[in-house]
């Protein structure tokens, strides 16, 4: 599942343990010999602020002006944009959780916070301008 991660998001990890620790949902922590695995909630929290900072990033290098940066972080950070897109991108078949969470529709969010674990995953493996890199080539923000 890490050479799945690693051909999303198009970034060789050096660090694999950041990007099994980004495919983990706490609901896998007890099962399936997973006890020591992380979940993937702090990489959730780091990867959000990651992927707000590289879009404003982008924003203010287009001299986008304070509303359009503005609408335009909503329209690419909201769960309407991240969570489908982590669907299209494979996620569901990438990451690791417990059969009871293997219902067929758990929701965008479980997507969307693995999707912002792996970002921030990246960041910490490689630094902002890889994660950065990322972020722009999967969200292509406006």
């Amino acid at each position: 599942m890490v050479n799945r991660l690693e051909e999303v998001l198009d970034h060789a990890f050096r660090n694999r343990d950041l990007a099994i620790e980004a495919i983990t949902h706490s609901s896998a922590r007890g099962e399936h010999g997973h006890r020591d695995r992380m979940p993937n909630t702090r990489l959730a929290f780091l990867g959000d602020a990651v992927v707000e900072l590289a879009v404003r990033h982008h924003q203010m290098a287009d001299g986008a002006a304070p509303g359009a940066m503005t609408e335009g972080k909503q329209k690419v950070v909201s769960n309407d944009t991240l969570g489908p897109l982590a669907i299209k991108l494979g996620f569901p078949d990438i990451v690791v959780r417990s059969k009871s969470h293997h219902e067929p529709d758990p929701g965008e969010k479980l997507w969307e916070q693995a999707l912002e674990a792996a970002i921030g995953a990246v960041f910490l493996d490689a630094g902002y301008e890889e994660a950065a890199r990322v972020v722009k080539r999967l969200l292509n923000p406006p």
